[in-house]
């Protein structure tokens, strides 16, 4: 059985640029939900950001927490599905409250980069921990200030545990069109406990981290921007 729906959220998005932040943005959560042994209509990539093997990842770490039954992070981020432990191994089951950053390469694109949505998909055979639950931050170049992007909440409607196994996959994007945030280096994950039917920690297969590098500003408009902070000095010092 299959079924979809989309839920509209608010949620504190915040797009930075450089360090400066703007106004909270509404956001888009769509839901995704089969309830048999297939996958099929789960759409993983293979060349988002944060892929192994992609110069836009600089590289992933488990900065607090760990796994369930010795799963490893490579298995968030590698493109791959898989629906059971046993097959193999190919999930990654975050202990509650498990923190996991993901560094973007700025050797590639120096002003970092656009995210315009984040994909997250969880299965597991035999067991129910197909709900989600986590929040997402994002520091901007050279910043160690994280601001909350978005959080996923067990309680949202539709966010619940497929049975009697399953999977389910959820898509953040901006409601307007826009990017989620941009000029972004780091992107933290923090798993919350999502109290279903079945255990608290999650399965996930997959998180998905789309985006682009971010645009290097014209010389017409850092030069306009320059004489804008020329006038202001002028005026303050008036």
């Amino acid at each position: 059985m299959t079924r979809f729906m989309s839920m509209m959220a608010m949620a504190t998005g915040l797009t930075i640029t450089g360090s400066a932040l703007a106004a909270p943005v509404s956001t888009v959560v769509s839901r995704q939900d089969r309830h048999d042994a297939g996958h099929a209509e789960f759409e993983i990539s293979t060349t988002d950001l944060v892929n192994s093997g992609q110069p836009s990842l600089e590289g992933a770490a488990i900065i607090s927490g760990g796994a369930l039954f010795g799963s490893g992070l490579q298995y968030l981020h590698d493109g791959a599905f898989s629906n059971d432990f046993a097959a193999t191994g190919n999930l990654f089951a975050p202990d509650v409250g498990t923190v996991v950053e993901f560094t973007l390469n700025l050797n590639h694109s120096p002003m970092g980069y656009d995210i315009s949505s984040i994909v997250s998909t969880t299965w597991y055979a035999g067991f129910e921990r197909g709900g989600q639950a986590y929040k997402v931050e994002v520091a901007g170049v050279g910043s160690n200030d994280f601001v909350l992007l978005f959080e996923i909440d067990p309680t949202l409607p539709g966010n619940v545990e497929p049975a009697p196994a399953g999977g389910l996959q959820i898509t953040t994007v901006d409601n307007g069109g826009g990017v989620l945030a941009s000029g972004v280096e780091r992107i933290r994950v923090t798993f919350i406990g999502h109290e279903g039917a079945g255990a608290p920690e999650s399965v996930y297969a997959e998180f998905d981290i789309h985006g682009v590098p971010t645009a290097v500003p014209e010389p017409a408009s850092v030069a306009l921007l320059g004489i804008g902070v020329a006038l202001i000095s002028r005026r303050r010092r008036r």
